[in-house]
């Protein structure tokens, strides 16, 4: 039971890292479209999607939780970029 809960515990926090960093990395690439800082942003971007699906399915084991968590997760990401906003980022030279 406690392998179990464990992995329950594991499964949230990282959904709940999931949806801070991806909404604060679209942010990033809205703030910077013009600038390789943007680019640099999606890159990050993709390469977090796909360790959290592999990171998710090895704790779950069934492919169809998985996808949908991820459906869920990319839900919350963009509610709280309507609702809330993005961040602006700016360049500020020293």
């Amino acid at each position: 039971m406690q392998n179990k809960s464990s992995k329950i515990i594991d499964v949230i926090g990282r959904s709940i890292a999931f949806v801070v960093i991806n909404y604060l990395l679209v942010s990033t690439e809205l703030s910077f479209k013009a600038n390789i800082l943007g680019l640099i942003a999606s890159l990050t971007n993709i390469w977090m999607i796909a360790d959290y699906y592999k990171s998710v399915q090895r704790q779950i084991g069934k492919k169809g939780v998985t996808i949908l968590l991820c459906v869920l997760c990319f839900i919350a990401s963009a509610a709280i970029a309507y609702f809330v906003g993005y961040v602006r980022g700016t360049i500020i030279q020293f």
